[in-house]
């Protein structure tokens, strides 16, 4: 779902790596489905993405209510 998100904004995954502060490696398994994100990345990745966090969590499958893989 993330490389969909990333790409209907037009943001090539070394953008969103840019504007996380994250290895562009680390986006870039994300968006093959092989990374499991913790909450942080989540939060980095909905600010880059211009997206509330809880929306991004929950198009991720976690409830946003809960804190685990902080």
């Amino acid at each position: 779902m993330f490389r969909l998100l990333a790409e209907m904004r037009g943001l090539p995954f070394q953008d969103v790596a840019r504007r996380t502060g994250r290895a562009a490696s680390t986006i870039r398994r994300l968006g093959a489905g092989a990374l499991v994100p913790e909450r942080a990345l989540i939060e980095q990745l909905a600010r880059a993405l211009g997206l509330p966090a809880s929306d991004l969590a929950v198009i991720d499958g976690l409830d946003p209510a809960d804190p685990g893989r902080a």
